[in-house]
């Protein structure tokens, strides 16, 4: 998007881009692997990738922390493969 501070887009009805978002990352595990110790930050560390996918699609502006809040990591234990859900939440 060209000059994407001044456009607004909207898909399935919500308008972008967002002022402030949270995210909640959910983390699915294989059977049996959910109690192990798990460093939370560098969880949130590994998924700055998707902080700039949310920039580049023009869901937010920027991706520091006056806009960005990620919430606590949830972990499910996942029969099937390994896998990460996030849900971003508008904060506005």
């Amino acid at each position: 998007i060209s000059r994407r501070n001044e456009i607004e887009r909207q898909i399935g009805g919500l308008v972008f881009p967002w002022g402030k978002v949270l995210i909640y990352p959910i983390l699915k595990f294989a059977r049996g692997r959910v109690n192990h110790r798990r460093d939370d930050s560098n969880i949130i560390a590994s998924l700055k990738a998707s902080e700039d996918g949310l920039v580049q699609a023009g869901i937010i502006n920027d991706d520091n922390t006056r806009v960005v809040t990620w919430a606590k990591p949830c972990y499910i234990s996942n029969q099937g493969e390994y896998s990460v859900d996030l849900t971003i939440v508008r904060e506005e």
